[in-house]
């Protein structure tokens, strides 16, 4: 079996916590959520309730990618979950966090 990757928030919807499967060649599957900005790393993102307990319950195959400064020279920072010390849950029902 080769490296296959499902972009499952087109495929399936955008409800389940994360964006992309990534199916390893030995079986593994990783969950992949996507956060992108046009600026710089340090800017703060927004995750819902469901991306962040799906990367609890998920930890060991959740990742987070943070794409940042997409419109000049996109760069990417990835996080292997996504970890409570640097997210704040707002009173709105949303995730906050520095990239």
């Amino acid at each position: 079996m080769g490296l296959c990757i499902e972009h499952v928030s087109r495929t399936q919807g955008d409800g389940l916590g994360y964006d992309i499967v990534l199916f390893e060649t030995d079986g593994r599957e990783r969950m992949i959520e996507v956060k992108t900005t046009a600026f710089d790393a340090m800017t703060p993102f927004f995750a819902s309730k469901r991306e962040v307990s799906v990367s609890e319950d998920l930890a060991p195959q959740f990742q987070l990618y943070r794409i940042f400064k997409f419109r000049d020279s996109p760069n990417l920072n990835q996080r292997t979950c996504v970890s409570c010390k640097f997210l704040h849950i707002l009173d709105e029902g949303v995730v906050g966090g520095a990239g």
